[in-house]
């Protein structure tokens, strides 16, 4: 270990035993193993401060709750789009005019240093020049004199800027590499690509050629000198010093410094936002400027145009370079080949090349190309006939013109994603949909979403959802007061946190926390999660609120195992947030007051094998939900937080199926985008919202979401589902076998006149009974 974990691990440990004293030490040495060294110093440094503050403060006969200091990288995100484990920023709003300049600025790079090197060629030149001028010589004259020495020192300049742009592409392949190469395909051979390149130069460079020949007698017509000096100047580039330098620096090195800056950085980030011909013209464009001569500018700009569309076509920035490598490769045929233009064999042996690389290049532009995947969660979008709508459930109700054409084309049917013997929920229905059997892995719902909000969870502790609650006002007893609302009313994150924070600086509740090992960690959200250390919840029974909305909590408290700390600090809880300011405000404007917290969804720390470890893919999590984010980075998957996804009705739909979308155009190969709006609105008995969140999902996101994937030219398939039912009558869950449709963009399907609804996904007949197994047959296994 070379980062200076392991000498320090006793010094550490002991205030670990301190806080936590049922970690034994193997257990934090795992633990310590699995962080960067950067991330180490941060949990080093933070452990040490709050363990010198423990020892140093005074001491009181119940003591208050140990906050556990969280490094930066293990801190709840906060708002903002990020992929992967890095800390998020927050999303700035963009014009296009900002991303067209913040998508070529490479160029501009490139450029400055290629005329800031040519202007200090010249300026070199022109000095060494001035001790023979005749002051009676004209500007022809000494202009020709500049470019005989230009010509004559071709080699030694060429080093040089070459030399120096080398340092440039190196700064820029240091900085931009996984930017660039993200979308590389590892199943396409490199002798796959040489051919490739071999297509590209032998056509690419004989039309060019041809085509530039009537081009070339008008130049010269106009600028005979300026052609021959530059016609020299190319000349000496290809043939002076080394031969082999010359074939590095023109064949190897140029195109990969320009295929790299050109399409690798500008193209790629043009196409983010505009469509495929316009970033390969404008890119092409650029490439051509960078070429200077009136020639030059003419056959870059078409070579640009031919590589950037094989860059877009194979998704593979390996393939521009092998065809730029080779069209340059072509220059110097006649140079060094001059005396073989005349022998049948070399042409016979030439011609021959050319028609394999021809079969074989097209081989690989035509083979298809990887297939992307996404995973739409309508959550609680099925439902049962409800007679507010003719008996009618809301999918079949709700305008949804997208997903019925999905499901004219599609496989459809019913998935179960609840087991017999499970408790229905999003927990272990999702599990079931991201290929999980929640019947061997499911431990509860709580450490699911401790991972989503990235709350620690050690050896022997028990973490809990931790609801703010709407609890009916009167003076009757607590036990007798009805749970209006499992979400506080809908309360906003704002308020949500505010109570929060401030119901953790209560004296009286902070003293109960700290005496039962309880700590709350705040969200900007109706959910917290709470962590108790050192706790058995074996037979503890906890009810989920939104199963009981108008009942009395009494028969619901938490019993057995350690529901006494718990029934302790909820009561404690509500006799402060009743009276909180910002609860008089929400009653005043007719809201409901959250004024209680409820601990439920009790467990253990859980574990989940990688889904790319089975199936040999990348994916990614888009969710307002802790939960869901928590099953996606269990499972290996990176997620992604959206400013203005709230889980609500409100949600920013546009924002979450975007960051889909560019996902899968930077190089994962499947998503799951969580929709939650629909079971909220059943939760809260709103019809209308529940009706107006599923038809959203469709125009809002299901229509943006097949527009971008059509555009992008690539095949896909779209599995869309409901996790579970959520039922207008009990505004509770349900475990019932749930409506799906599996479209493939390339299967040819004749249209069969049909909705997307439970009863045409039952009228099927097809079932799958283990709904863990789906995802299997989404991604060809």
């Amino acid at each position: 270990m070379d980062d200076n974990r392991a000498d320090s691990s006793a010094v550490v440990y002991e205030p670990w035993m301190t806080l936590h004293p049922n970690m034994t030490l193997q257990q934090w040495q795992a633990h310590r193993d699995r962080m960067s060294a950067s991330e180490w110093e941060s949990y080093r440094d933070a452990w040490r401060a709050e363990y010198m503050r423990i020892k140093t403060a005074p001491q009181t006969s119940v003591s208050a709750p140990i906050p556990a200091p969280v490094p930066q990288h293990m801190a709840a995100p906060a708002q903002g789009v990020y992929y992967g484990s890095a800390a998020p920023v927050r999303a700035k709003k963009r014009t296009n005019t900002r991303k067209f300049f913040g998508a070529i600025w490479p160029f501009f790079v490139y450029l400055g240093v290629s005329t800031l090197l040519s202007i200090i060629v010249i300026l070199v030149l022109f000095i060494a020049v001035v001790p023979s001028i005749d002051y009676g010589m004209g500007f022809d004259e000494l202009y020709n004199r500049i470019m005989a020495m230009l010509v004559e020192w071709s080699f030694y300049l060429n080093v040089f800027i070459q030399v120096s742009l080398f340092l440039v592409f190196a700064a820029f392949f240091i900085k931009y590499k996984k930017h660039a190469l993200t979308s590389a395909h590892p199943g396409i051979r490199a002798l796959d690509l040489a051919f490739v390149g071999m297509i590209a130069s032998a056509g690419l460079w004989l039309l060019v050629s041809g085509a530039l020949s009537g081009l070339d007698r008008i130049i010269q017509r106009l600028l005979p000198d300026f052609l021959s000096n530059l016609n020299d100047l190319m000349d000496n580039l290809l043939t002076s010093g080394p031969g082999w330098l010359s074939v590095l620096s023109i064949v190897v090195f140029a195109p990969l410094l320009e295929e790299f800056m050109m399409r690798g950085l500008v193209q790629k980030r043009l196409s983010r936002f505009m469509r495929k011909w316009p970033s390969i013209l404008i890119a092409s464009a650029l490439f051509g400027i960078l070429h200077a001569g009136p020639i030059q500018v003419t056959y870059a700009f078409a070579l640009g145009v031919f590589l950037g569309w094989i860059y877009n076509r194979c998704d593979n920035i390996l393939v521009p370079i092998f065809a730029h490598m080779a069209f340059n490769g072509m220059n110097f045929i006649p140079v060094f080949a001059e005396f073989a233009v005349d022998s049948p064999w070399i042409s016979a042996l030439v011609g021959a090349g050319v028609a394999a690389a021809a079969i074989l290049g097209y081989r690989v532009l035509s083979k298809p190309l990887k297939r992307k995947y996404c995973i739409v969660i309508g959550d609680g979008m099925a439902d049962h006939p409800v007679k507010e709508l003719d008996w009618r459930t809301p999918l079949q109700a709700a305008n949804i013109p997208v997903m019925d054409e999905l499901a004219a084309q599609s496989v459809i049917g019913c998935l179960r994603t609840v087991p017999e013997g499970v408790p229905a929920g999003s927990d272990t229905a999702i599990l079931s949909v991201c290929g999980y059997d929640p019947r061997k892995c499911y431990t509860g719902r709580a450490p699911l979403e401790a991972a989503g909000a990235d709350v620690p969870l050690m050896p022997g502790d028990a973490a809990y959802r931790c609801n703010l609650i709407s609890l009916e006002d009167g003076d009757m007893p607590y036990h007798e007061k009805r749970i209006l609302s499992h979400s506080g009313g809908s309360v906003d994150g704002e308020s949500a946190l505010a109570l929060m924070r401030d119901l953790l600086e209560d004296p009286e509740f902070a003293a109960a926390a700290g005496y039962y090992r309880v700590s709350v960690y705040p969200a900007a959200s109706f959910r917290q999660i709470a962590v108790q250390q050192g706790v058995d919840v074996t037979g503890l029974l906890a009810a989920p609120p939104h199963d009981h909305l108008g009942e009395a909590i009494g028969p619901l408290l938490p019993r057995y195992g350690p529901a006494d700390s718990l029934n302790t600090l909820m009561h404690i809880a509500h006799v402060f947030l009743d009276r909180h300011e910002i609860n008089e405000k929400r009653r005043a404007e007719g809201k409901p007051p959250a004024n209680g917290i409820w601990f439920w969804a009790e467990g253990t720390a859980a574990f989940l094998p990688p889904l790319k470890d089975k199936y040999k893919k990348r994916g990614f999590v888009v969710s307002a939900v802790p939960l869901v984010r928590g099953i996606g980075a269990l499972a290996g998957m990176e997620r992604v937080i959206i400013p203005g996804a709230t889980g609500e009705l409100d949600t920013d739909f546009e924002g979450k199926t975007d960051a889909v979308l560019h996902g899968l155009n930077s190089g994962f190969d499947f998503a799951v985008l969580h929709i939650e709006a629909p079971d909220e609105c059943t939760h809260a008995g709103d019809l209308e919202g529940k009706l107006q969140a599923i038809e959203w999902l469709d125009s809002r996101a299901i229509a943006r979401l097949k527009q971008g994937l059509d555009r992008a030219g690539k095949p896909y398939r779209l599995l869309i589902l409901s996790d579970h039912l959520t039922l207008t009558e009990t505004r509770g869950h349900n475990g019932e076998p749930v409506p799906f449709l599996l479209y493939d963009s390339r299967a040819k399907r004749k249209p069969i006149p049909r909705g997307f609804s439970e009863a045409s996904c039952e009228e099927s007949g097809i079932l799958i009974e283990e709904g863990h197994e789906l995802i299997g047959k989404l991604l060809d296994n």
